[in-house]
């Protein structure tokens, strides 16, 4: 009997000693602590969006002022952020093949005695005609019209005829013509 007397006190001794160990942690935050991805969010001025998938998972999403957005974590470690804007596309003249040259949007400039053919778009072109100037070392396209009905049936009927002509009227930029240009003929004059 006083062996298992001293057994038991010798276990309750070393009971008492005994460290009491804690449960390994998991890298998961406490429910009680925000998610440092959707504070940043917020914090950045951004709209932290909640969404739930297919499979009842829920994720954070970031939407940026622009409506572009990226996943809450990735913003976090900077893998994305807002999208720029694309940006404005800048007409140009030139011809297949050959260097461009930007036409500054919303530009007028005064045509004249520019020389030149007339050509015929082809088939199913959006476009008609445009006029190639040929006075500059290089080809350059314009797109090419007249609010005179005259000059309208002088225009189609110099279309692909090989004739240099020379134009007079109004360079107009930003319109829905060859090249985003063209040419509002006031007068022309043909070389025979």
């Amino acid at each position: 009997m006083k062996g298992l007397t001293l057994t038991t006190m010798m276990l309750l001794t070393l009971t008492a000693c005994a460290v009491p160990v804690k449960p390994a942690a998991t890298g998961t935050p406490e429910a009680s602590m925000p998610n440092p991805a959707s504070v940043h969010c917020r914090e950045t001025g951004n709209t932290l969006d909640i969404r739930t998938s297919t499979d009842g998972s829920q994720h954070g999403v970031c939407v940026f002022p622009n409506g572009s957005e990226c996943d809450e974590w990735a913003y976090f470690r900077g893998e994305c952020g807002p999208t720029p804007p694309a940006p404005e596309a800048t007409p140009t003249v030139g011809v297949p093949d050959e260097p461009t040259r930007p036409v500054p949007p919303d530009v007028t400039e005064d045509v004249s005695d520019w020389r030149g053919v007339i050509k015929k778009t082809d088939a199913g072109a959006q476009f008609d005609d445009y006029f190639e100037r040929q006075d500059l070392g290089q080809p350059i396209l314009f797109g090419i019209d007249s609010r005179d009905p005259a000059i309208e049936a002088q225009i189609e009927a110099l279309r692909d005829s090989g004739k240099i002509v020379h134009l007079y009227g109004t360079l107009v930029s930003d319109v829905p013509d060859v090249n985003g240009s063209q040419i509002l003929v006031v007068s022309l004059e043909v070389d025979e």
